[in-house]
């Protein structure tokens, strides 16, 4: 139980936001690493690395820069720290908002903020607000893949199983709490039950559009990283997609996945997608940097890097083949 407790406490330490809270660097035997629990004045003090161990942010608490050690990069405040942004009315005060490296003018960086002060609903904005306009052209810059890849896959708020049928008596909802879900926000977009069918079908079909979007910008020119790196991202958030949808499908109860059919459906047009244009591109891309001992217009290095890359999408994109590939009386 020791080393059970002791790994608990590494646990919240790591996440604390405070770096005056922890041991300073030194060379440490795995001896100092063990940890000293005492009780004195009805609290625990935590000793180890010949300190005292918090695993909370020390006074004054101006250093904490955010709420967590790793904040979320689909939260507001994390883009616009110190100032807070609860509401659609802070971000209209603010004289110069985020532009994620310049992808974004003020206009579009303010719609696209807006949308996250909605967690419940920001999949299926984001997504359509990245799939208009020719915008697909953002996710060539890091903040934006960053951006996309915590609005659709973290889980957000949770909703315990007892909760989850309380219906809405007023808008806005009671309280916060209501907008939450049992088993995170995707899986919740994926699986909603037939009367909110149309933002299910909205949310797949934006994927299958951000896809296809993708993989008309490739020229046949290996040696353009900024195209390959939109292309790579959108592979990414089809497969990884892809991955929910079937375990929405294997692993949750059939109460939960209203739909399964239409579900299977959505899987087979989402997994054709990436068989018959992404999985051939990546190939394709594979060879002709394996052609020459040096491709033309890249270092080795980078080469080497797009090659490991590359492969590790294909591996990727197959992780579902099997289960998206079986019959329809097997995947329902």
């Amino acid at each position: 139980l020791r080393v059970v407790r002791d790994v608990l406490f590494f646990q919240k330490l790591v996440l604390n936001t405070d770096p005056r809270a922890f041991p300073k660097m030194a060379p440490y035997s795995y001896r100092d690493a063990s940890l000293k629990f005492q009780y004195r004045q009805h609290q625990f003090v935590v000793t180890g690395f010949n300190t005292q161990l918090f695993t909370t942010a020390l006074p004054p608490y101006d250093n904490a820069e955010h709420a967590y050690r790793y904040p979320s990069k689909a939260d507001v405040q994390y883009y616009t720290y110190p100032r807070d942004c609860a509401k659609e009315e802070d971000l209209l005060y603010m004289q110069t908002l985020p532009d994620f490296e310049g992808a974004f003018d003020q206009a579009d960086a303010e719609q696209l903020l807006s949308m996250c002060l909605q967690p419940y609903v920001r999949i299926p904005l984001v997504l359509k607000f990245l799939a208009a306009e020719d915008r697909i052209h953002s996710l060539r810059f890091k903040s934006v893949r960053q951006f996309l890849d915590a609005v659709v896959f973290e889980p957000g708020a949770y909703c315990s199983e007892r909760d989850a049928g309380r219906a809405f008596q007023s808008v806005p909802a009671e309280t916060p709490g209501m907008l939450s879900t049992t088993y995170g926000l995707l899986v919740n977009e994926i699986a909603v039950e037939e009367d909110n069918e149309f933002w299910r079908t909205s949310t797949t079909d934006t994927v299958l559009s951000l896809l296809e979007q993708a993989y008309s910008l490739d020229t046949g020119d290996v040696t353009e990283l900024d195209t390959i790196d939109i292309i790579l991202c959108a592979c990414r958030l089809g497969a990884h997609y892809e991955a929910f949808m079937c375990a929405v499908l294997r692993s949750f109860p059939s109460s939960y996945a209203a739909r399964p059919a239409v579900i299977v459906d959505e899987l087979r047009r989402l997994r054709l997608c990436i068989a018959s244009k992404f999985l051939p591109l990546l190939e394709k891309w594979i060879s002709e940097l394996t052609k020459a001992e040096d491709a033309p217009g890249i270092q080795q290095n980078v080469r080497d890097e797009l090659l490991i890359a590359m492969h590790s999408h294909i591996v990727l994109c197959l992780g579902q083949a099997f289960w998206a590939d079986a019959p329809a009386g097997d995947a329902g």
